[in-house]
């Protein structure tokens, strides 16, 4: 079952560096995303340094859909959804759907997507 008001983040630097893009803002934002949204954080997964587009091993991106698609959290959220994948509507398509398959959502907080509409479900896939 899935816990609803529960959430992870998944976030992701292809380059650990500062900037608008830096880790600690990434997960400052999505915290305030879940907050605002009535949201409990349970865990954060993070790919530091690790390509979205070259085929690498992102243990975090693993961890972060594992957790969604077995019902441990109800909400993936992430910062941008280039932080989840640059494969396009490939990967980014199947998380979309194995999370949905199970009731879950996904959310793009800075795109400001969440598949709790069915219209982000659209989005999602044109921008992917």
């Amino acid at each position: 079952m899935h816990q609803h008001t529960t959430a992870d983040l998944y976030l992701r630097l292809s380059l650990d560096r500062e900037g608008k893009t830096a880790i600690d803002r990434q997960e400052a934002d999505c915290r305030a995303w879940a907050e605002r949204n009535g949201l409990t954080v349970r865990k954060v997964h993070i790919d530091r340094g690790r390509s979205g587009y070259r085929n690498v091993s992102r243990k975090g991106f693993e961890a972060a859909i594992t957790a969604a698609t077995a019902g441990v959290v109800g909400v993936l959220i992430v910062w941008k959804l280039d932080r989840l994948s640059r494969k396009g509507i490939g990967e980014v398509g199947k998380a979309l759907d194995d999370v949905g398959r199970v009731g879950g959502r996904l959310v793009s907080v800075m795109d400001g997507l969440d598949t709790k509409n069915d219209s982000a479900r659209v989005t999602i896939t044109m921008l992917a």
